[in-house]
């Protein structure tokens, strides 16, 4: 059973032009794994090799495929279950690619809770900053500190 070669591209945009959906990011990995692999182990490797942190977590996982050669288009597919890996890993054999395209599309996660939050930034319960000023300092005048003389007088 030989390997399929990916690459899982993160951090980056998912769009649409006149030649299909695109991934467009600079941050990718590479890496193999074997026609039969399990949902759960794919998106494992996944997490293991996109250099994440443990601030975010997989939000979804894209594949992209090329459906025409004239014009060339591509399109995705979201992989969500088990039955969604092996519709991805026969699309790949069909179509001949060399290297399998994934997007994935992680979000910022929360572990203080144990439960899984999106954030927003800023957050949808702040509220702008009312009634702030600086916090001022007086400067001390060269009156106060002659050269010279004594404080005690």
């Amino acid at each position: 059973m030989t390997p399929i070669s990916a690459i899982v591209y993160f951090d980056g945009d998912y769009t649409g032009d006149d030649c299909g959906e695109n991934f467009e990011s600079s941050n990718f990995v590479s890496m193999k794994f074997i026609p039969t692999i399990r949902f759960e182990a794919l998106l494992s490797k996944i997490k293991r090799l996109v250099p994440s942190g443990n601030t975010k977590t997989l939000n979804t996982l894209y594949y992209r495929f090329q459906m025409s050669m004239v014009p060339v288009s591509y399109t995705t597919m979201t992989i969500q279950t088990q039955e969604d890996v092996e519709a991805m890993v026969d699309t790949h054999h069909g179509n001949g690619a060399d290297i399998c395209e994934l997007y994935a599309d992680f979000q910022l996660s929360s572990y203080s809770t144990g439960s899984y939050q999106e954030f927003s930034f800023p957050p949808k319960s702040a509220t702008p900053y009312k009634n702030f000023s600086y916090p001022s300092f007086s400067t001390p005048s060269f009156q106060q500190f002659e050269l010279g003389s004594s404080s005690t007088q």
